[in-house]
């Protein structure tokens, strides 16, 4: 790797979403290179995903932010530390904690936090929140960048392309790791009953078919 790590921090936007938010959350937390990646249809996360590993060019580092997600001040240096360093080298993917933010009242958020995009990736094999995430790009090269597949719009869960690219990481020695530093909290304005319970039953449909013993 060269002397001089080099960031790039892709903002992922959604259809109709103002990514402006988490761009400011960014810049305030000096992260350089920042730049946005619109989803080209409701769903398409891998394209997109895929599209900002193209934009990133000869970036050492490709962090993927959704544009829901407000990562919190310290977020830059604790991303380019994590990366750095000799214990780094076999570092594929160091994602942070994600909490809610402005949750409505009366929600357990810990119960859905897997639907709702939030977690602690803690444990000997952490299990790392899509839209708060940064990976080595030579080694998400190396696995073919991430399974083009379409999910539905709010496809928070992590499953589908996202583990995928994961699993094949470690599967191929890579390490994965969780940083306290690279805090961050997700929006969830707007959120309402209704909702919760769609996207309750579309990730309760897709554990099934990628994991049906646990049924």
């Amino acid at each position: 790797m060269s002397q001089t790590l080099r960031v790039a921090v892709a903002v992922l936007a959604r259809p109709g979403a103002d990514p402006a938010a988490a761009l400011a959350a960014l810049w305030a937390a000096q992260a350089s290179e920042v730049f946005v990646v619109p989803l080209a249809r409701p769903g398409a996360w891998a394209a997109a995903r895929n599209a900002a590993l193209q934009q990133a060019d000869d970036a050492d580092v490709l962090a993927l932010v959704d544009d829901d997600v407000r990562v919190e001040p310290g977020w830059g240096a604790a991303l380019r530390a994590a990366f750095s360093g000799p214990d780094a080298v076999r570092r594929a993917a160091v994602g942070g904690p994600v909490r809610a933010l402005n949750a409505p009242p009366g929600l357990d958020v810990g119960e859905h936090a897997q639907v709702l995009g939030l977690g602690a990736p803690h444990g000997p094999e952490p299990v790392l929140v899509a839209g708060n995430t940064a990976l080595r790009t030579a080694a998400l090269r190396g696995i073919g960048g991430f399974f083009p597949v379409r999910g539905h719009r709010d496809a928070h869960d992590g499953l589908g392309d996202w583990q995928r690219a994961l699993h094949e990481l470690a599967a191929g020695g890579w390490a994965v790791a969780a940083d306290d530093g690279l805090a961050a909290e997700r929006d969830l304005a707007g959120l309402d009953a209704r909702e919760l319970l769609r996207r309750r039953l579309r990730t309760g449909a897709r554990s099934a078919v990628l994991n049906p013993r646990a049924t």
